[in-house]
């Protein structure tokens, strides 16, 4: 009977262990997959910002070329 209980106290302080273990492994991935979502909505805000500041280089170059054209045309004459 005494071996009973020690080899069961035995089992139970094993899988305290190990779910302990585990646990200890889980809040890491947690605050890794946390600090990734953020680094996400950060690179999802700058890529937005991005786009915004090509598509207004973009127009400018387009207003610039068509100058230049317009003022090429009248040194042309």
């Amino acid at each position: 009977t005494t071996n009973t209980k020690s080899s069961e106290s035995h089992s139970k302080a094993e899988i305290k262990f190990v779910i302990k273990n585990e646990y200890a492994q889980i809040i890491p991935a947690v605050k890794a997959v946390k600090t990734a979502k953020q680094n996400l909505s950060k690179a999802k805000d700058a890529y937005s910002a991005y786009q915004q500041d090509l598509a207004q280089q973009q127009t400018q170059l387009q207003d610039l070329q068509a100058k230049l054209e317009m003022t090429l045309a009248l040194l042309s004459k």
